[in-house]
């Protein structure tokens, strides 16, 4: 995939949003996939998750924001 070569990473470390028939490509080969719920259909398919919200209630922001929490939630505080 272009992105991936163009920034220099693999597409394992790649997490991608969309909802329309453009994004597929990006979220087929992205490690997490994340739709919103009135994406379209085909684009639904392919996605690992499919979002509470449309994209017209912040469906990015407030995915966004989940993943990071869950992601400071599983990092182990640091020693001091």
């Amino acid at each position: 995939m272009w992105f991936c070569q163009v920034r220099r990473t693999e597409a394992r470390d790649i997490i991608a949003f969309g909802d329309w028939l453009n994004d597929l490509p990006l979220l087929k080969c992205a490690a997490l996939s994340v739709v919103p719920k009135n994406a379209f259909p085909e684009v639904k398919v392919v996605a690992d998750y499919i979002s509470p919200y449309n994209v017209d209630h912040d469906f990015f922001a407030r995915e966004l924001n989940r993943l990071l929490d869950e992601k400071m939630n599983h990092i182990p505080p640091q020693s001091v």
